[in-house]
């Protein structure tokens, strides 16, 4: 190549380091005595992986999808630690609202929006005591002869 052919070349290394140092730290918040800093946009591997595991649901695929975000053994070091399916969901709920915009969603929010997207969540079936409380005393149907008029 010649020096003027270097010149036409667009130069996506240089573009993107600099977007990013303009974009600033991403979002940092602290979890089981580790601080965690978020990327300010979600890396390719993590959307890719969330798309290959959309239809699974065992814990090797979610750790797959988790590592780039939060590293390797985020899962487990979460899990010896005692966190609960709940605060998981939070913790996962902020950190995606705030990738891309650092600040934009409280921990209180998150919590609000995590519990109000549960609420309309099927509830489990009753069991099968509590079903038959409920027919019995539900209307009677009319019973019929059988016979045709």
């Amino acid at each position: 190549m010649t020096q003027q052919q270097t010149s036409e070349i667009a130069d996506f290394d240089a573009f993107f380091a600099e977007r990013k140092a303009s974009a600033g730290p991403g979002a940092q918040f602290l979890l089981k005595g580790r601080v965690y800093e978020l990327p300010t946009q979600a890396p390719l591997a993590y959307v890719l992986l969330t798309e290959a595991m959309h239809d699974r649901s065992d814990v090797g695929a979610l750790r797959e999808v988790l590592t780039p975000l939060f590293g390797p053994d985020a899962l487990e070091e979460w899990a010896a630690a005692g966190m609960g399916d709940e605060d998981f969901e939070i913790v996962l709920h902020w950190a995606a609202e705030n990738m891309r915009a650092p600040g934009s969603v409280s921990m209180e929010d998150a919590a609000q929006q995590v519990a109000e997207r549960d609420t309309g969540k099927a509830q489990p079936p009753a069991n099968r005591a509590k079903r038959r409380a409920t027919a019995k005393a539900g209307p009677k149907k009319r019973t019929t002869s059988g016979a045709r008029s």
